[in-house]
């Protein structure tokens, strides 16, 4: 950190942001850097929520001691590999129809509608980019939000991670 610290000091860089910090992580940061850290990247989606390939707990304690202290939550693999992107979940398939969006779509919003949350996604073309900003202008109905926080088929354990990824 305090090789950050001198970076930011040179002008070399901005800001500090992380990635995979768990909150001990983060703390024990912050306390050796004179300079905010203002994002974590973590892996966070539908299907990893709280347990994913590198760490657990993201949205149990991560995401909420993140909004809290005002650093960005950036979540990677927003859409699992393209696990939430295509047919096949129940629970998606029934909101993507419902809101007349693609599960793509609806799996994004579900993440940027959470305070502090942005996402970067993979784009291979140009038809996937402007599939991703679909997710853009418009919102969940709470009802579809509580569902997909309550009833979605997370991940659960590492070996229910691999069984997918």
């Amino acid at each position: 950190m305090k090789a950050m610290d001198y970076l930011v000091k040179q002008g070399l860089v901005r800001l500090i942001g992380v990635s995979n910090f768990s909150v001990a992580e983060l703390k024990e940061a912050q306390s050796s850097a004179k300079n905010s850290i203002v994002a974590n990247q973590v892996e966070y989606n539908l299907l990893v929520r709280d347990q994913g390939k590198y760490m657990g707990s993201m949205e149990s304690e991560i995401l909420p001691y993140c909004q809290n202290n005002g650093i960005v939550f950036i979540a990677w693999r927003p859409l699992a590999k393209g696990h939430l992107a295509k047919p096949g979940i129940k629970l998606l398939d029934e909101i993507s129809e419902k809101c007349g969006r693609t599960q793509a779509q609806v799996a994004l919003n579900w993440l940027v509608s959470k305070k502090g949350v942005v996402t970067i996604t993979k784009a291979s073309d140009i038809s996937h980019i402007k599939e991703d900003l679909g997710a853009l202008g418009w919102k969940l109905a709470k009802d579809d939000v509580n569902r997909l926080n309550k009833e979605f088929p997370m991940v659960k354990s590492q070996k229910e991670y691999k069984k997918w990824f």
